[in-house]
């Protein structure tokens, strides 16, 4: 499998990495465009799934194992991946095969990249600040770009998304792993619940 060295920076001002990237001369690949993912179960195995992802220009079908320590690091994720031709076909040969659908997910992404493989996504996902992610073969590249876009590398998470709503929204990680749908209109009651309890208990830290 191959190994994604990829890095994520979270709370970010979307206009200024644009104007950044663009001084930098990446080049964009992919505008800002609504993502349906949808993630399936592994059958033994919590720290492995499947996931289909309509990328507006592709739709791809991604195995990923998640190697968990006590920390993630860039190099904890391995994955296979292939295109395919079509989201919804290829989710109900998964269903009809009994493979349990996990989640439906969106996310808006701007995809841009300099070289051939040096990706740098802009991510907004249900409830969250825009967040960045950059992502290459090799960890000194991913370290390199970070640093030309005044990124604190040492900053960086390597966290996946239930752990990112944690940090942000103090959201308990088995709750948005219970989630059967993870969309721009489904989650704001969701939020709307967490806001009130951070009105009406200031002093409480986390709501898991």
């Amino acid at each position: 499998m191959k190994t994604e060295f990829e890095i994520s920076f979270t709370n970010i001002d979307k206009e200024n990495i644009i104007w950044k990237i663009k001084k930098l001369g990446w080049e964009c690949i992919q505008p800002r465009t609504l993502m349906k993912i949808a993630v399936f179960k592994h059958p033994t195995s919590n720290s492995c799934f499947a996931r289909i992802r309509d990328e507006w220009n592709k739709i791809t079908c991604t195995y990923k194992n998640v190697v968990k320590s006590w920390d993630l690091t860039i190099d904890s994720v391995k994955e296979i991946e292939c295109e395919i031709s079509d989201f919804n076909n290829l989710r109900q040969i998964f269903l009809h095969m009994e493979i349990l659908q996990k989640a439906y997910q969106e996310r808006y992404r701007e995809t841009r990249k300099i070289w051939d493989n040096v990706h740098f996504m802009i991510d907004e996902r249900p409830g969250l600040q825009p967040f960045v992610e950059i992502e290459w073969e090799n960890e000194n590249i991913v370290k390199e770009f970070s640093e030309k876009l005044w990124f604190n590398y040492k900053e960086g998470m390597f966290w996946t998304a239930d752990e990112i709503y944690h940090k942000e929204l103090w959201f308990p990680q088995n709750y948005i792993n219970s989630l059967d749908i993870i969309s721009f209109e489904k989650l704001v009651w969701a939020i709307s619940f967490c806001l009130c309890c951070m009105r009406f208990f200031p002093n409480v830290k986390s709501i898991a």
